[in-house]
């Protein structure tokens, strides 16, 4: 008796339509595993705790954590001006920086306050009514 392997299961081709072809859209990765109502089901099944788990695991294994993503960022900061601009990339290095600043606080948006304020005042009317 050859080793036969089962066919993925409803709920294994959703993950995989979620985390692939439907691109995070539940009911899109409901419809593609063959569910009749893939709104409803494309829902339900991201509130089940084991699903949920495994997408998340899937997802935390392909992403880059926080280090990583500084690291590329400061390999690009750190390319040569004169190379990326033989390449015509400034912009990537620029955009690098920018990003490394922000995440090192090296600019903050501030608001000036210092302006004067108008109050006005309003004789015989209530001021709730204003």
């Amino acid at each position: 008796m050859a080793d036969e392997k089962r066919p993925p299961s409803k709920r294994e081709q959703f993950i995989a339509a979620y985390l692939g072809r439907a691109h995070g859209n539940a009911s899109e990765a409901a419809r593609q595993a063959g569910y009749k109502q893939p709104g409803v089901e494309g829902w339900r099944l991201l509130k089940n705790v084991a699903i949920r788990a495994r997408i998340d695991a899937e997802l935390q294994a392909r992403t880059l954590n926080q280090y990583e993503v500084l690291d590329e960022l400061t390999t690009v900061a750190r390319v040569e001006w004169n190379v990326l601009a033989k390449a015509r990339e400034l912009g990537s290095k620029v955009k690098a920086l920018e990003l490394l600043g922000k995440y090192h606080q090296l600019w903050m948006d501030r608001v000036d306050v210092s302006g004067d304020v108008i109050v006005r005042e309003y004789v015989g009317v209530d001021p709730k009514d204003v």
